[in-house]
């Protein structure tokens, strides 16, 4: 009796390490489990015979285990996801963020953000996020859209599993996902069926980065703007997923346009379910230090930060003060260069309204004669200016490898929203009576 059992035991060791896989997203241990090339893999987090709960987990609960890697004490992974920071040290060979950089994501119970642009990133409380803990919260927005009032389902108990899939390969013909996320988030009930869920596969990164990006992290162009964009993967439905994903369990938070509804709660709102405008675009993933006070706090819908980039709705005022709202009283715009012309290599210093304080980048275009909102530019080069503190003027040098020809000079400040990016046709405005649209901001470049 007692060789049957201990044959038994060994049958069932068998065959926790004998389950097949292949490379899976973010590799480490959560993946490629086979039982000649990582069975310590199973080993880190399971046991057959000794484990702490009914999934054979080495710890009490599956956040626990998960924390064993990933909290503030860990250090079996690079992303402390605690307190948002990325956790490397010298011997890190992933080369997938910035040592001490924050997470993207921000973090669930600290953030290493920057939310009002004031000064350098720091560490704060969350003032709002995801508690992947089992404690129990409100859904906000999940279900049909219903004529009753309903903000969402109540009593939910989220885990990191309801997103992630620590196996990896949860991509519908089982490919590899961005961040291990799953295709099929485990939400608190049924799907809803109106709105109609869109597909919330969303494909894995070539080159993983985890971290704010390095240069000016203070700045919105650096922190504002990285999220899960159109590009990733190379996929230009990758936004759309992005939504997709969130919208498994905020269903009726996302829309690709701006009807009535009829939902009682979320009748009329914002678009965020595309390519350029997704949900990731105003939000962080796992938690902000984000602030509100007074009319920011009176939504009543998971009020506080909410997951927002930026204090106090701020998210709202980076596109709708520096997007291509041409006669916006704050929206940037040269009146003036000098030299004109000038020699590729050579400083300039660019005169105008509303630079801000915090540095500028100049954006040069090629394109047409004069250039409007609805005029395509042609990116051409940027280079990062010195900002007066009055915020009229910018100097910089303008790029060598710029040829002789005529340019169209753009500056963005700092703290606010870049636009499209390289490839954006918007540029710094110039409103009427105050100049001439199309001419102050053109610059005739000669040969170095």
């Amino acid at each position: 009796m007692k060789k049957a059992m201990i044959m038994m035991g060994l049958v069932v060791a068998l065959m926790l390490l004998l389950v097949p896989a292949a490379a899976l997203a973010d590799s480490g241990p959560h993946g490629g489990y086979t039982a000649t090339n990582t069975p310590d893999g199973c080993a880190g987090c399971h046991r057959a015979h000794t484990a702490k709960n009914d999934m054979l987990l080495v710890a009490a609960d599956e956040h626990a285990l998960c924390m064993t890697c990933h909290g503030s004490a860990a250090a079996g992974a690079q992303t402390n996801v605690t307190d948002g920071v990325y956790a490397g040290d010298t011997g890190d060979l992933g080369g997938e963020g910035r040592i001490g950089g924050g997470l993207l994501a921000g973090g669930f119970e600290n953030a290493l953000m920057n939310t009002d642009f004031s000064a350098a990133p720091a560490s704060h409380e969350v003032s709002s996020a995801h508690r992947p803990d089992g404690t129990t919260g409100t859904v906000w927005g999940f279900g049909d859209f219903s004529a009753t009032a309903n903000e969402g389902t109540a009593g939910f108990a989220m885990e990191c599993s309801n997103c992630h899939n620590p196996h990896g390969n949860s991509g519908p013909s089982g490919e590899a996902t961005y961040r291990i996320l799953r295709s099929s988030v485990v939400a608190p009930g049924p799907a809803a069926t109106n709105p109609t869920p869109m597909p919330a596969f969303v494909p894995d990164q070539g080159t993983k980065v985890y971290t704010v990006a390095t240069a000016n992290e203070n700045t919105a162009g650096n922190y504002f703007d990285q999220n899960y964009k159109a590009t990733n993967g190379g996929s230009a439905s990758i936004g759309v997923a992005v939504s997709g994903f969130c919208g498994a369990c905020h269903s009726r938070h996302v829309s690709t346009s701006r009807t009535d509804t009829g939902d009682a709660v979320f009748t009329f709102r914002h678009t965020s379910g595309s390519s350029s405008i997704n949900c990731m675009t105003c939000h962080v993933a796992h938690g902000t230090s984000a602030g509100a006070s007074a009319l920011s706090t009176s939504a009543g819908l998971s009020g506080g930060g909410a997951l927002l980039r930026l204090d106090d709705r701020g998210v709202c005022a980076n596109c709708h003060v520096s997007g291509s709202h041409w006669t916006s009283p704050l929206y940037p715009y040269v009146t003036a260069i000098a030299p004109n012309p000038v020699a590729a290599g050579a400083q300039i210093t660019v005169g105008g309204k509303n630079f801000g304080t915090l540095g500028a980048r100049v954006r040069f275009y090629t394109g047409t004669t004069s250039p409007s909102s609805a005029n395509t530019l042609n990116f051409a080069a940027e280079v990062v200016a010195a900002t007066n503190v009055d915020g009229t003027a910018v100097t910089c040098v303008v790029p060598a490898s710029l040829v002789a020809g005529s340019y169209f000079v753009s500056v963005v400040p700092n703290g606010l929203r870049d636009g499209a990016g390289a490839s954006s046709t918007r540029q710094s405005g110039t409103t009427t009576p105050v100049v001439t649209p199309g001419t102050p901001w053109v610059l005739t470049v000669t040969a170095p």
